[in-house]
């Protein structure tokens, strides 16, 4: 018998899939199952802590707040852009204390409040206006133009030490809906109050805590003992404790499923090896090496896995849905899928070693 070539050797393995039938039908059965309880335990797990996680990750949850509540801190407007520079920062900017502002060519109208800001406006915050704001240039909300009697997102504004020209409208979403509530002024060389606060967003909440060192050792302030900063440390620690045990979680629920699937896709095989003896005798007097016999019997294993773990993914991510309204990340799909196929591959071992060891005489004498 003459050394197959590859392409014989995988068509060969795809047929004895289907002779015998029924110890691959067995085997396919075995390994959706066992993927299927990885789903519907840690894979609902992980799908439900990917969605907390998205949570704690959010908007909000990078949200850094540096407030000067007594006013005697003297926050420097300064200090925004060191805080822009530093690693991990996505944005900041800052904010001074509100005062009322009212139409400068209708001062019986209502006033609202209107707050100077130093730096770049966070993404959150849509911007219609007729050009870019610039120094001296303001922005109100829709809901701020019957209250000053502007005919529309132009005109002047005033009140206190500070005016400005009204150039658009803005809208603001999280994480600083609050911003909403007032007009904004940006400040230009004229504007040297001090600041109420300064808010930054870091790109990953698990850098929060070395960015809000970084940037309590940054920001300019006459008296640093009086500032209070508010942030996500709290979640991010929890998140990261998250992540932990479902990993451990994982790593256990995985483990165990593995080691019942590798032996009984390892007992099925086995069965298999015995069905087709007569079957392995004949190749062995053709020709066929031990070697080859072997590498059959793993590879149809592997091949039962794969269409048992194809299977049982998409079971798996049907119920998972269904469950939790999300599915777990790809990383997971694949490395279930990856695991569960070399662990029907490493439990044909023995069968293969079984098969490749039969005696064709043996086997194929007549009584």
């Amino acid at each position: 018998m003459s050394r197959p070539t590859l392409r014989g050797f995988w068509r060969d393995a795809w047929h004895q899939l289907r002779h015998p039938i029924v110890p691959t039908l067995v085997a396919v059965v075995v390994v959706c199952a066992g993927v299927l309880t990885v789903f519907a335990t840690t894979g609902q797990g992980m799908a439900t802590q990917l969605g907390a996680l998205e949570r704690i990750n959010s908007p909000e949850g990078r949200l850094i707040t540096i407030t000067d509540a007594s006013g005697g801190a003297g926050l420097h407007p300064d200090s925004v852009a060191a805080l822009a520079s530093l690693d991990g920062v996505e944005w900041a900017f800052g904010v001074s204390a509100a005062v009322d502002v009212h139409n400068v060519h209708a001062p019986w109208a209502t006033t609202v409040p209107a707050r100077l800001i130093h730096g770049s406006l966070p993404p959150s915050i849509t911007v219609h206006a007729t050009r870019e704001p610039r120094g001296g240039d303001a922005l109100v909300t829709a809901a701020h133009l019957e209250p000053l009697h502007l005919a529309g997102p132009f005109g002047a504004i005033a009140g206190g030490r500070v005016d400005a020209t009204v150039v658009g409208t803005f809208e603001a979403a999280a994480p600083l809906p609050g911003l909403g509530d007032t007009a904004l002024i940006f400040a230009n060389d004229d504007h040297s109050q001090g600041l109420l606060r300064i808010q930054l967003s870091v790109d990953d909440v698990s850098r929060i805590g070395a960015v809000r060192e970084a940037a309590l050792s940054s920001v300019r302030a006459a008296d640093r003992s009086q500032l209070t900063v508010q942030d996500s440390q709290e979640l991010a620690n929890v998140g990261a404790d998250v992540v932990d045990r479902l990993a451990a979680q994982a790593r256990q629920t995985l483990l165990g499923v593995l080691a019942i699937t590798c032996v009984l896709v390892a007992a099925v095989w086995f069965g298999r090896v015995q069905a087709i003896a007569k079957d392995i005798g004949r190749r062995r007097t053709l020709g066929a090496s031990r070697s080859l016999i072997a590498a059959q019997v793993i590879v149809n294993a592997a091949l039962s896995g794969t269409l048992g773990a194809t299977l049982g993914i998409g079971l798996g991510l049907v119920v998972v849905w269904r469950l939790t309204g999300r599915v777990p990340g790809a990383a997971f799909v694949v490395a279930v899928a990856a695991l569960v196929v070399l662990a029907c591959a490493v439990a044909a071992v023995p069968p293969a070693i079984r098969a490749a060891r039969l005696d064709p005489a043996r086997i194929l004498r007549v009584p």
